[in-house]
């Protein structure tokens, strides 16, 4: 509603100004000591597999990050990514055999795509978050693209190729 006062004469034909913020006047690592600092966790990986990140880690990081972002003016890009039909996995072969030759390859996939460029989170069961940080739109969907590709080259004894849903 408020945004159609914008368009209501002589405000119609008047130029946005830019309000400096705190981060104007100071560098990101002077605001640092002007505030409470935030950091990201340390690394500590999921217990069950020890190849993605803790899913504990998650919010504190999250945290962290934007606050990282927005000092720079940066984007922070949050990628969630479930693998389709997992029930069908665990109903072909029991849990045991998922959780050691099905989960495994499929999680170092996500790490390989991640790696360098954000870190990597196991959120669930079959569920993965990726926390990207200076990564805008086009970064974020590449990124994902390579993990949804790495994902599906992972080739499992006697089940089909697995397939990612991916929500940025």
């Amino acid at each position: 509603r408020l945004d159609a006062i914008l368009t209501l004469p002589p405000l119609d034909r008047a130029e946005p100004v830019f309000l400096p913020r705190l981060a104007t006047y100071f560098t990101a690592h002077g605001r640092e000591d002007l505030t409470n600092k935030l950091e990201l966790s340390p690394e500590e990986t999921d217990p069950k597999f020890r190849i993605l990140l803790s899913p504990s880690l998650i919010l504190a990081d999250i945290v962290a990050s934007r606050r990282h972002c927005e000092d720079r003016r940066l984007p922070l890009a949050i990628v969630y990514a479930d693998i389709d039909d997992f029930k069908a996995f665990n109903s072909a072969k029991d849990e045991t055999y998922v959780d050691r030759f099905v989960l495994p390859p499929i999680l170092n996939a996500v790490e390989s795509a991640c790696y360098g460029h954000g870190r990597a989170y196991r959120h669930g069961g079959d569920e993965f978050l990726l926390l990207l940080p200076n990564a805008h739109q086009a970064i974020a969907v590449h990124i994902a693209s390579q993990m949804a590709r790495a994902v599906s080259s992972v080739r499992l004894d006697g089940l089909p190729s697995p397939r990612l849903s991916i929500g940025i």
